[in-house]
């Protein structure tokens, strides 16, 4: 209401990742070595678990089951999980995913992973190889290979897939990313429907109701769009970067962050 300070959470370690709780009442933080759980009204750490041994980075988390259970992507392809109702918890591993053999492919760390609203489905964006999804179950439900060999701007395709979420609406079943040479897809992995879109960006954003796009460019733009024709709704510009979007929970504001300050639309 009125973007004054009111308060922050020490976490002493440098973090990788934060997600609020489903609720809104809880924000976890995750560490180099350590994972935290904070009361968003109190500020309190309300727990402190030990990350796993081997100090994955954490690509996404989310809250599951009413944010009783936590999830980790993390670079190592391993989906870990936290149950936050035990007396002691700790993170446990629930899948290690592997990827086929693509030729031509470097199967590496990946560079971004994203899990689905129902925690049933696992994105997986690479460098160098293609984009994958998963079940928690560990069945790979499909790969999608970018066809022809030059994008949609005239240059040479890539395959980096460099941010991605999922839509909102588990029912929905589709996922938007950006590759490193901006341009913007859809894909649902299910009924194999692609496509992608011309849109320059670095940084993306989608509304909780499903209805908005939001990308950010290294040239101060941001764009907005539909999710259903990924049509262009609006655009506006300002001075610098912009590192990062994200949308109010009622949709009727979109914030970024351009450096040392940020602007709200």
């Amino acid at each position: 209401a009125t973007f004054e300070k009111i308060g922050q959470l020490d976490h002493v370690e440098r973090i990788s990742r934060m997600q609020r709780s489903t609720a809104g009442t809880m924000l976890v933080t995750y560490g180099y070595a350590t994972t935290k759980i904070w009361d968003v009204v109190s500020r309190q750490c309300t727990l402190r678990v030990a990350n796993p041994a081997s100090r994955p980075k954490a690509h996404c988390l989310a809250f599951m089951d009413d944010d009783k259970t936590l999830l980790l992507g993390g670079d190592d392809r391993i989906v870990r999980t936290l149950s936050l109702h035990k007396s002691f918890p700790s993170w446990e591993v629930v899948i290690e995913l592997g990827e086929e053999v693509i030729e031509g492919a470097i199967v590496n760390s990946p560079t971004t992973v994203a899990i689905s609203p129902d925690g049933k489905l696992i994105f997986l964006g690479y460098r160098a190889h293609p984009i994958s999804v998963w079940t928690t179950d560990g069945d790979h439900v499909g790969v999608c290979f970018r066809d022809g060999s030059e994008n949609l701007t005239g240059r040479t395709m890539s395959t980096d897939c460099i941010q991605a979420m999922w839509h909102p609406h588990a029912n929905a079943c589709q996922v938007f990313g950006v590759y490193e040479d901006g341009i913007v897809f859809r894909w649902n992995p299910i009924d194999e429907e692609y496509s992608e879109l011309v849109a320059h960006a670095s940084q993306l954003a989608i509304s909780l109701d499903g209805n908005f796009l939001a990308t950010g460019d290294s040239f101060g733009r941001v764009k907005l769009y539909s999710t259903a024709d990924l049509e262009l709704v609006y655009q506006l510009r300002s001075k610098d970067c912009v590192f990062d979007l994200t949308f109010s929970p009622d949709a009727n504001r979109f914030y970024d962050i351009r450096g040392q300050y940020g602007n709200v639309w």
